[in-house]
């Protein structure tokens, strides 16, 4: 018995399963910053945001000696998917300084999205203000930045998380990535008119090296 249809049900069958996988696998995937900065023995998280339709395997395909990432393989359920970074100081040999490299996600087997990871070594950066505060307004500064005054080998990032309501933020974009220690000023902060006469304080809540930072900020306005 001959089944002349047979040929045109397999074609389908493979065409619908060849457009099941084109869906599967439609959609963007990339991580919610460019780069971030480690010192050693300390854990970070990243973002991977997704837009895919379905669930989409995903693992990690390179990343530097010294970084090691949890978890390293998974599917992709949700819009975001969280990845914790950990900088390792298990090497005597390696010299002090601020080392880069790159960590590779491969996505559904065909695409790759990439981070740039960095790691302090033996040098230390720390976050703070400059001009150093109390400020007084308006017969001194109104403008200060967020900047690196750590070692000079060291490099930092950080994202502002909440400022108060009388400070005005904006991104330096000329200083976007790492800071050097001694430079580098990731946010320009300026001081709102709408500051009282007297004492004023506040708090900006920083994202800085994996733990959220708390810097007081003290503007007098004569």
């Amino acid at each position: 018995m001959r089944f002349p249809f047979l040929p045109l049900l397999i074609l389908i069958f493979f065409a619908c399963d060849q457009e099941e996988e084109a869906l599967l696998y439609q959609g963007e995937a990339e991580f919610h910053r460019s780069h971030a900065a480690l010192i050693a023995e300390e854990s970070r998280e990243v973002f991977l945001d997704v837009s895919l339709v379905s669930e989409v395997p995903w693992k990690v395909v390179r990343k530097p000696d010294w970084l090691t990432v949890t978890p390293e393989s998974g599917t992709i359920t949700a819009e975001r998917t969280t990845l914790t970074l950990t900088a390792q100081n298990d090497n005597p040999d390696r010299e002090a300084g601020f080392y880069t490299g790159g960590l590779g996600i491969q996505i559904a087997d065909n695409r790759e999205v990439n981070i740039v990871i960095g790691f302090n070594h033996l040098v230390q950066p720390q976050l703070d203000l400059y001009p150093p505060e109390p400020f007084e307004v308006p017969r001194s500064w109104n403008q200060f930045g967020l900047v690196n005054l750590g070692d000079a080998d060291s490099k930092m990032d950080f994202e502002i998380l909440e400022a108060p309501e009388w400070l005005n933020i904006e991104e330096n974009v000329n200083q976007r990535g790492f800071f050097w220690g001694d430079s580098g000023a990731g946010y320009n902060v300026t001081i709102a008119p709408i500051i009282p006469v007297g004492r004023t304080e506040g708090i900006l809540k920083v994202y800085n090296f994996g733990q959220p930072g708390e810097i007081p900020v003290v503007v007098i306005r004569n």
